[in-house]
């Protein structure tokens, strides 16, 4: 027999309706303990964590507009602006669609 069990058959027969609502009301209170618990906890952003700070980042996105009037196309601009600041093209450019974000999180 395990150790609940034994512990169970120690109790006396007035006290045992008494340690079973006890024992019900257990699941209950973890569940409410757990729940304020994790509500406590910092918010999961997901995603990958960025290969660049926020402040790189926007300093590149800020570049791109200068060399923008200098480049024939935007993408000549983009490459211009990654290989000065050693990012992958694909990545500047993810950048560069999602600006709108890192102005957001200057406010």
């Amino acid at each position: 027999m395990n150790f609940a069990g034994e512990a169970l058959r120690l109790i006396p027969d007035e006290g045992f309706e008494k340690a079973m609502a006890m024992m019900d009301r257990i699941p209950a209170d973890l569940r409410k303990n757990l729940k304020r618990a994790l509500s406590s906890l910092p918010k999961s952003r997901g995603g990958r964590t960025p290969a660049f700070s926020v402040e790189i980042r926007r300093r590149a996105v800020q570049d791109i507009g200068h060399e923008y009037p200098n480049c024939d196309s935007l993408a000549d601009a983009i490459d211009v602006v990654a290989v000065r600041y050693g990012m992958p093209r694909e990545y500047l450019r993810k950048v560069w669609k999602n600006r709108k974000r890192l102005r957001q999180r200057e406010s």
